[in-house]
């Protein structure tokens, strides 16, 4: 889903069916009610395999990564879209162990941080020496940090996380570049790159993957930063719209068909909700000027 203008549109790429190596472009404007679908070619022909390991909003595009492919991009807006491929920065030094394709993004991740589109790798012949990059796109580096000067750090020790133990990448932090996740067992930790220690750590609830073939990383999370400046009721009014309907719609199958009691209770959660998402609620709450009951 990417937002432009206070317009929204929700797209999925997928290559064509008749193995032209072309693709199609299946799109949701918010506010038309309705998908369409817009072939597109691709250079080099799309590969009848590919699949998207996620997907990155950024800068107005749409961003599908295969991390052994690279980028495909486009502008879902557009009347007529082209599909951009990029590929991705390479390292020389390799690490020698092998890793499943649905496992890479263990040792690779493409996020947006800081206003840039970035990837981040770990590689490095040395199993006891690897090493952590980042490059902004245009894929110009930008940090090098060696893992074990991170594990001699009083930091890393502190936190009892177990030294020369290579961790899987979790996320870059989305305002800042510097600050890297990484999942370690039943760990997730931050490292400021720059200072080359760790800033942040904690145990994780995370559920186990579906296959134990399956490691933790960044192709299973998504870094999502919250604004505390924004709520209820500056939700853009296409976005007000669309759930409004969808409320009507859904409160019109259920209420009709259910007790009274249960018809009030919804009345009531609908009613809390509102309270809720209004800021001068909110604040009349926290002055004590409401009530719940007589005083």
């Amino acid at each position: 889903m990417t937002v432009r203008d206070s317009s929204c549109v929700v797209a999925e790429l997928l290559p064509a069916a008749d193995r032209s190596g072309r693709a199609t472009l299946l799109r949701y404007t918010v506010g038309q009610y309705s998908w369409d679908a817009k072939d597109i070619a691709c250079s080099p022909p799309l590969r009848q395999d590919w699949s998207s390991e996620g997907v990155v909003s950024h800068g107005g595009m749409l961003w599908w990564v295969e991390l052994s492919y690279g980028l495909l991009a486009c502008d879902p807006f557009a009347d007529n879209p082209d599909l951009l491929h990029v590929p991705l920065p390479q390292v020389s030094d390799h690490p020698p162990e092998k890793l499943t394709t649905i496992n890479q993004g263990a040792r690779r991740c493409v996020t947006a941080s800081g206003g840039k589109l970035r990837c981040v790798q770990i590689h490095g012949v040395d199993p006891e020496s690897p090493l952590v990059s980042t490059e902004a796109r245009e894929w110009n580096p930008e940090r090098t940090v060696p893992l074990r000067d991170i594990w001699a750090d009083e930091s890393y020790l502190d936190a009892m996380l177990p030294a020369w133990t290579v961790p899987a990448l979790a996320l870059l932090h989305p305002a800042d570049p510097d600050r890297l996740y990484f999942f370690l067992g039943s760990c997730i930790f931050a490292v400021d790159l720059r200072r080359r220690k760790v800033v942040e750590f904690d145990e994780f609830a995370m559920p186990d993957p579906a296959s134990r073939f399956v490691m933790r990383s960044s192709r299973l999370v998504h870094a999502w930063q919250y604004d505390p400046a924004s709520s209820c009721s500056v939700l853009p009014a296409w976005f007000r719209q669309e759930k409004e309907i969808a409320a009507r719609s859904r409160a019109g199958r259920i209420t009709g068909h259910l007790p009274k009691r249960y018809r009030d209770d919804l009345i009531m959660q609908q009613q809390n909700d509102i309270k809720i998402c209004n800021p001068l609620y909110k604040e009349a709450v926290d002055l004590g000027e409401l009530h719940d009951g007589p005083a």
